[in-house]
């Protein structure tokens, strides 16, 4: 090296050479450094993951077996009540009934329990159906 020399940082002949630089790689000596600190960091990270995972699970089994220990008492059991005996004929009209009720026939349901709420609805829905087409009604939004 020399005073002023190429190899002098600050270029100047002041009788110091000052030398800014370290050892160089090679190209693939550097990639193949990456690559195997890379694959290797992953495993640990992996490894880290999983061991955490494994933890949480162990902590997740301990709650649920304490859950288990605090079974609450029995509440005692009572028996059936005997089937109660219908006759066919009963069974006929009950059968009508519901088929009547529910529309077979030709008949409406009879859902309401008064005519008034069946109206107060149809009102409401009216009223809420006429709001609605003005809310969405963008045309006289429109500016020329």
């Amino acid at each position: 090296m020399k005073d002023g020399g190429p190899l002098d940082s600050d270029g100047v002949v002041n009788g110091a050479v000052r030398f800014v630089g370290g050892p160089r790689d090679s190209f693939w000596g550097s990639a193949l450094g990456s690559l195997f600190i890379r694959f290797f960091g992953i495993f640990m990270v992996l490894t880290i993951l999983m061991i955490g995972m494994l933890a949480s699970s162990r902590i997740f089994q301990f709650i649920e077996g304490r859950k288990k220990k605090f079974i609450p008492h029995q509440l005692p059991v009572r028996e059936a009540p005997e089937p109660v005996l219908v006759s066919p004929e009963m069974a006929a009209a009950i059968g009508l009934a519901l088929h009547l009720h529910l529309g077979g026939g030709g008949h409406a349901p009879n859902l309401s329990l008064d005519s008034r709420s069946a109206a107060w609805s149809v009102q409401g829905r009216s009223i809420a159906m006429d709001g609605w087409s003005s809310m969405f009604d963008r045309t006289h939004r429109i500016r020329k």
